[in-house]
């Protein structure tokens, strides 16, 4: 059977968490909590640390983190502020790799799945935009700490059969910076030096770029840097050309600034003006997936 893991309030009523079957029993629990006087904050703390102890020991000792560096998780409301982390606190973490390129410098945390350690090829996937204006979309509460993080690509790597790293984008799941300056050039500079920085943590060879919305834009960004270790790229549902579409936004509802992109910044990095400095290679295959009312 499974390994449980049961939350108890203070009263004593309790909810086993069970791998692999969501957490569909948390909600009365959550409510009792809340009406004897247990925070919010202290539930989630707890349900995080019930997610950490129920992972195998073996993705524990793999990543050689304890329980309490499992748990801890990255709360929506930060999210518009940004997340401040100096070198050396980058240093200390287990998951992180300190960048700097010409456009500054970022801690970059990461959540890699399956056997990672010397593997030939591996995925680097990118994550959607977890922000509307001032508001943090439902995509930033899923999976929001270490362990879900960890068992999220566990998941991903044992569906596809090879090896997968999650990479937080800026200001995002444990990563310093502000989301609230996404798609400008420091955000794709810092996730480019960010894959190279695992690549070479970890051993890897080849690797294939993957991502969604925003993450997508991310993929077509690295890209355009000129990566020549690419050998499969898939984006979907991306924003290569953030420009046109807010010059479109602003002409048909009136919304947005001229000449500037839907997050009113006015020198975003526009994947579509740089598609000449995509290195040739005819074996690389580049899937770009949408839909026709994207």
């Amino acid at each position: 059977p499974p390994h449980r893991v049961r939350i108890a309030t203070p009263s004593g009523a309790s909810v086993p968490l069970v791998p692999g079957r969501g957490n569909h029993r948390i909600e009365p629990v959550r409510r009792r909590a809340l009406k004897e006087g247990m925070s919010t904050r202290r539930l989630s703390l707890l349900f995080c640390i019930g997610l950490a102890l129920s992972l195998p020991c073996s993705l524990r000792a793999q990543h050689d983190l304890t329980a309490e560096e499992l748990a801890v998780s990255f709360p929506p409301e930060n999210i518009y502020d940004g997340i401040r982390i100096s070198r050396q606190e980058c240093g200390r973490l287990k998951l992180a790799v300190w960048v700097e390129h010409r456009h500054g410098s970022e801690c970059i945390r990461y959540y890699p799945g399956g056997e990672i350690q010397g593997a030939p090829r591996a995925v680097f996937f990118f994550h959607g935009d977890v922000l509307d204006g001032r508001v943090p979309l439902a995509s930033a509460s899923a999976n929001n700490s270490v362990a879900a993080k960890l068992k999220e690509a566990r998941s991903l790597s044992g569906a596809n059969g090879v090896p997968f790293v999650l990479v937080a984008r800026p200001g995002t799941f444990g990563s310093s910076g502000l989301h609230t300056e996404r798609r400008l050039p420091k955000e794709f500079y810092s996730l480019n030096a960010a894959v190279d920085a695992i690549k070479a943590k970890y051993g890897i060879g080849e690797i294939i770029l993957s991502g969604q919305s925003g993450g997508a834009t991310a993929v077509g960004a690295l890209l355009t840097l000129g990566r020549t270790d690419v050998s499969c790229a898939v984006a979907t549902s991306g924003g290569y050309d953030v420009m046109g579409r807010a010059k479109y936004i602003f002409h048909t509802r009136g919304k947005g600034r001229p000449g500037c992109d839907t997050t009113l910044h006015c020198s975003p990095y526009n994947v579509i003006a740089f598609t000449s400095r995509v290195a040739a290679n005819p074996t690389r295959r580049i899937f770009i997936i949408g839909d026709p009312a994207d």
